[in-house]
């Protein structure tokens, strides 16, 4: 298979980030994405409520982690957004303000708004009613992906190979609890990544049919 260069950014949701955080596995994202994107929402509202459930450090432990990983890992602000960009992002919100939790539905419409396509999350339940067009406002998608479906990517495109693949999906799955190995979970991926349309944006056309 033809190995592709990163994918320029990602949206972050909340979940994902504590979830990799807390079984040390945030250097995933850096096998994939040349940047990862949070917005301001989620890092002073999403992250400090739901990391403060656990009382191990993992708050301060994470935004040490981001505050050191500046350059790679960016905190936007809406107010720091172009003007056009900050006013469909608005737009979007109010849109789909319903149909999902308020971190997945900032993290959707940032992507939206600024042209990136990828959103990592591990909250997949919201996924079947964010993965698709929010008429009028904008006819395409943001690609919602959570862990095992970066994993699946950066082991269809080379980027590691399945054994450490797998190593890491242990790890992070030992937070998470599925009963599927990491081949289930590959399988699963892709037939997620078929049915959604997501070949050609992930660069995966030669491996999906």
């Amino acid at each position: 298979m033809r190995v592709t260069t990163k994918f320029e950014a990602a949206v972050s949701d909340t979940d994902i980030l504590i979830d990799l955080y807390r079984t040390d596995t945030l250097e995933l994202f850096r096998f994939l994405f040349s940047k990862i994107v949070i917005p301001n929402y989620i890092y002073t509202r999403e992250i400090p409520k739901s990391a403060s459930k656990f009382k191990d450090g993992t708050l301060f432990g994470l935004k040490k982690y981001i505050e050191e990983s500046k350059g790679y890992i960016e905190i936007v602000k809406d107010d720091d957004m172009a003007k056009e960009e900050r006013i469909l992002k608005k737009a979007l919100v109010n849109e789909i303000k319903d149909i999902a939790g308020r971190g997945e539905v900032d993290c959707v419409s940032h992507a939206h708004a600024t042209g990136i396509k990828i959103v990592i999350s591990n909250n997949h339940r919201e996924f079947e009613y964010l993965n698709k067009p929010i008429p009028p406002l904008i006819n395409t998608y943001a690609i919602m992906v959570n862990y095992y479906h970066i994993l699946t990517i950066a082991y269809m495109h080379e980027k590691i190979d399945k054994a450490l693949a797998t190593e890491y999906y242990n790890k992070i799955n030992a937070v998470k609890g599925s009963s599927h190995s990491f081949g289930q979970k590959i399988d699963e991926s892709i037939e997620y990544f078929r049915v959604n349309n997501y070949a050609k944006v992930l660069e995966l056309e030669d491996a999906i049919d």
